[in-house]
């Protein structure tokens, strides 16, 4: 068997080794996700009747007082059979908090991602139009609004003081405060965010101001929405809009914060040193006139919150300084939002400025570290006061691009396992970290970085050409990269991606497969659906002004080359023959990967110490990532952490584990299953089938498969 496919089973199963088995006989995801949409449909939604659950596990019809002789309980929904199965699956939809209990709840060893999953279902209640709860919320009793907002204050109050949670989980304990109902109702820019997207998937016609309301919201929008819903013809539609126009006032015209917090501050016990902090907070709060000192203090008062809470010992008083976190952070956006008209005339020092106070909010939120946040205030405490050489200039600004993708990886270390397991029902549950991105303090500093980056490459002349003429700024280099493909400038309209294409798109376009190469229309902000997908998969990306767009038309439907590079720039030209130059024998080949045989060493199996390897070792025991990481380790011993590698001996060593009851293992069974595809016609429908089928069956041996206690305890011992 070809080793290319020995390696890719053996990098599949260390995202894998923890994984535990389905239970159950579940479906495909493809029946799945039909059952889902059924459930979208449904007038019941994902509940069969109402009954009442008492106390002591007796389930009874609905009528009054029914479990008062059993201790007393709650009444709701009771899950279809579908459901159940799902459930038992891990896939935790159609949650019911009100007979939680949250002991057990925190007891359970998988209670991480069901927290996750629980709050990846109330984004999609609220970006889909309820979701699967979407016809199932006018059914009386299903859920009941003040038994799941007492029973989600339990429960968030359970998190604020289990250990771990208000410092090493403090993000998704944010996002669980602002997700989950939990006190008295109010409205947010997240909100907004997800119910101008929900009325958007319904009403086509409103997705420009969708766009609008996303990319640059401000208090103004409530009345443009209103003006819209003039024009709608269906009530019930006019109805909601006029729902997303009083969020939008509820929001712009709320009590003033800096009040808020101090009447928090005077009459919540138990604060110490922090609320001294908050009451003087809120003293410079009052006193700031306009955005840009609003924007500062409440920076700084987020920052404040997050490195004082864990000296507060009571979890409902941290739960309390999350919700008042959560209301400085709507100010904070309202003043960033407000700031945006001014980036344009700012001086250079004044942006910079600015990104620094966003280091303080950034923090806050949760979306950087303490040691990041430590590390981006001495960038800005080295940079001079007066004058900046160029090369300075420009590398602090690259190393200032790094902290969008330091949050979005913040948010992937903790969420991304539960959206990919939500997303073979949902696949709008992807949208789920790029929701909390751009609703986030990340948003402004990111416009900010943006024309900074543009100002630096017209300084350092970094050359743009499009078809053989220089271009200056109207391209700007996104993510790097090389791609051919044919061009196509439909924008936001195309219907079927095609994998080879490079495509003209909004920034904000909702769903995007990967494809080869993205043009995005505008500034390209970094925290954009296209942009956090071009980051992921490689794939290179340009922001292209309105006035250079014209300037593509020629290209359309040609097959053209984007180049671009590390440095910034960007090249696109019409594909002569040029791509056989850049790419070789590689393009001939199908881009294989032929390793030296003779130099692997599947023997090695125990754990690998970073400062032994070096470069060379690439191919040997390990892959050249650890083998590069060592190499930097013996140069810059304090700059690379210390760390194992597990070495392809050990991957090798459990694909001979036996496989199912074939009589063989599982290496000698992939081989096999290699040999009869390589046996079936190329490009036929029956070896498509055959290879889906190995393919899935492959994918289930992955997720259950177990290195043993042995490995484990090596592996804890090593770690020590």
């Amino acid at each position: 068997m070809n080793l290319v496919r020995t390696l890719t089973c053996a990098v599949a199963l260390l995202f894998a080794a923890s994984a535990v088995a389905a239970a159950g006989d579940l479906p495909e995801a493809k029946t799945l996700r039909a059952w889902v949409e059924e459930m979208k449909s449904s007038e019941r939604g994902p509940f069969v009747h109402i009954r009442w659950f008492c106390k002591d596990g007796t389930v009874l019809p609905p009528k009054a007082y029914a479990c008062k002789p059993h201790g007393g309980g709650v009444q709701h929904g009771e899950w279809t059979d579908r459901v159940k199965l799902m459930r038992a699956n891990g896939y935790s939809i159609a949650n019911v908090l009100a007979d939680l209990d949250v002991d057990a709840f925190l007891g359970r060893p998988d209670y991480k991602d069901i927290f996750n999953q629980i709050l990846i279902e109330q984004f999609l209640i609220s970006a889909d139009d309820g979701w699967i709860m979407r016809k199932a919320r006018h059914y009386r009793g299903a859920l009941q609004d003040e038994d799941e907002r007492a029973a989600g204050r339990r429960l968030l109050v359970g998190l604020a003081g289990a250990k771990g949670w208000i410092d090493r989980r403090f993000l998704p304990l944010r996002i669980g405060a602002r997700l989950i109902r939990h006190g008295a109702e109010t409205s947010s820019i997240v909100e907004i965010r997800q119910v101008s997207a929900a009325l958007s998937n319904k009403d086509p016609g409103f997705k420009t101001l969708r766009n609008k309301i996303h990319g640059q919201p401000d208090a103004g929008d409530a009345e443009t929405v209103r003006a819209y819903a003039e024009k709608v013809q269906d009530p019930a539609l006019r109805g909601q809009y006029e729902g997303l126009a009083q969020s939008i006032d509820a929001v712009y015209t709320a009590a003033p914060v800096a009040e808020q917090l101090a009447d928090f501050a005077t009459k919540q016990k138990g604060l110490g040193a922090l609320g001294e902090e908050l009451r003087t907070g809120a003293t410079r709060l009052k006193g700031a006139d306009g955005a840009s000192a609003r924007f500062a203090e409440t920076a700084k008062l987020l920052a404040e919150i997050r490195g004082g809470i864990a000296e507060v010992k009571a979890p409902e008083a941290r739960l309390a300084l999350l919700d008042v976190s959560l209301a400085l952070d709507d100010e904070h956006f309202i003043a960033a939002t407000a700031m945006r008209d001014l980036v344009k005339k700012a001086s250079r020092r004044q942006l910079l400025s600015w990104l620094e106070e966003s280091t303080e909010a950034i923090y806050g939120v949760g979306l950087i570290s303490a040691r990041q946040k430590s590390a981006l205030e001495k960038v800005f405490a080295d940079l001079p006061k007066s004058k900046v050489d160029l090369k300075t200039y420009k590398t602090t600004l690259e190393y200032l691009a790094l902290v969008p993708g330091w949050g979005g990886q913040r948010l992937d270390y903790y969420f991304q396992d539960s959206i990919q397991r939500f997303s073979a029902i949902e696949p709008l549950a992807e949208l789920f970290t790029q929701d909390q991105l751009r609703g986030s303090p990340l948003f402004f500093p990111s416009r900010v970085l943006d024309s900074l980056l543009r100002d630096a490459n017209r300084l350092a002349g970094v050359r743009n050409e499009l078809f053989g003429e220089n271009v200056g700024a109207g391209l700007r280099a996104l993510n790097p990269g090389l791609a051919r493909g044919r061009l196509h400038l439909a924008g936001e309209e195309h219907q079927d991606f095609e994998a080879d294409g490079i495509y003209l798109l909004p920034e904000t376009i909702a769903e995007l497969p990967p494809v080869a190469g993205i043009l995005t229309a505008g500034e390209g902000n970094p925290l954009s659906h296209v942009q956090l997908l071009a980051r992921n998969l490689g794939i290179p990306n340009v922001a292209v002004d309105e006035t250079v767009i014209r300037k593509l038309k020629p290209g359309e439907g040609k097959t053209v080359i984007l180049a671009v590079s590390q440095g910034g720039s960007v090249r696109l030209s019409e594909d002569t023959g040029q791509w056989k130059e850049i790419g070789g024998e590689q393009e001939q080949e199908g881009l294989l990967i032929r390793p030296d045989l003779d130099k692997l060493d599947l023997d090695v199996r125990e754990f690998i110490p970073l400062e032994t390897l070096r470069a060379e070792d690439s191919g040997r025991a390990v892959g050249p990532k650890a083998a590069k990481l060592g190499e930097l380790r013996q140069h810059y011993p304090k700059a690379v952490a210390r760390g194992l590698a597990i070495p392809f001996g050990s991957f090798r060593h459990l694909m001979d584990q036996p496989y199912a009851d074939t009589g063989k293992s599982v290496f000698d069974w992939v081989v096999e299953q290699y040999d009869a595809l390589e046996a079936l016609p190329e490009g036929s429908s029956q070896r498509a089938e055959a290879t889906e089928a190995f393919r899935r069956k492959l994918h289930e041996w992955i997720e259950g498969a177990d290195p043993g206690t042995e490995f484990r305890a090596r592996l804890r011992d090593a770690m020590e």
